[in-house]
């Protein structure tokens, strides 16, 4: 963080506007990876003023920094749930993004957040099919990249959705490709969360015995334990009428 601040202010004194914002937005985007979101927020907005005070043409507000810090303040939104304003701000995020990348594939991981963000947030308002039409996008998106975490979360959120729609063959398909992806990362809490959902899976589905595996593992690595907790009471119940 200390770095990106004396950056901010070597750009500031030369007079690099562009460069100034860039630095704000990567430090709201730090703040908010390690979940200080009021923070986040903060600098999100000092990026959007800094530009707006700085820049006479508004062509030139369309920068990378006005579309990062765009994307968060539409993240902040979802979780407040502010859902059509977050999906304003990650639609005027994504085509800045689209019209600096020129095909290029410089800002892939930054479109394939936005994708995945505007995803989830038909997801929560009932709209599956746009939000499965998202998802898709973002998983063509994050194929090619290079960050495979990326491409195991936009599988998870796929999987996700599957699940709600009691399509559970297709929500499986999808967590083990993503579960595959986080175990070859050696990502615990990852692993832990998909083994987590994998365990729902079978659970909705029936099978009790695999749930009760998946969640057995899932909880030796950290995750929540209350589907473990309600499968062992109804095994016990299970054997007292046998």
């Amino acid at each position: 963080m200390s770095a990106l601040r004396e950056s901010q202010i070597y750009y500031q004194r030369a007079s690099k506007y562009a460069e100034v914002a860039k630095t704000l937005a990567d430090q709201a985007s730090l703040y908010l990876y390690i979940s200080d979101n009021l923070k986040a927020k903060e600098y999100a907005l000092k990026t959007l003023t800094y530009l707006k005070s700085n820049y006479v043409n508004s062509n030139l507000l369309e920068d990378y920094g006005t579309a990062i810090a765009l994307s968060i303040l539409a993240h902040l939104c979802s979780l407040n749930g502010e859902y059509y304003r977050a999906l304003e701000y990650y639609q005027k995020s994504f085509a800045i993004l689209q019209k600096l990348d020129e095909g290029n594939m410089r800002h892939d991981l930054s479109m394939t957040e936005i994708l995945s963000g505007l995803g989830r947030i038909h997801y929560q308002v009932g709209n599956n099919a746009e939000a499965l039409v998202f998802f898709e996008k973002a998983n063509s998106m994050a194929s090619k990249t290079l960050r495979k975490d990326r491409l195991a979360g936009v599988l998870n959120d796929i999987g996700a959705l599957y699940l709600e729609q009691e399509d559970y063959d297709r929500a499986l398909e999808y967590f083990r490709r993503s579960l595959s992806v986080y175990m070859e990362l050696k990502l615990s809490h990852e692993t832990a969360r998909l083994e987590y959902n994998l365990g729902l899976t079978y659970f909705r589905m029936g099978n009790i015995d695999q749930a009760l595996r998946m969640f057995l593992s899932s909880k030796h690595l950290g995750e929540n334990g209350k589907f473990l907790d309600i499968i062992l009471c109804r095994r016990r119940r299970f054997k007292q009428h046998i």
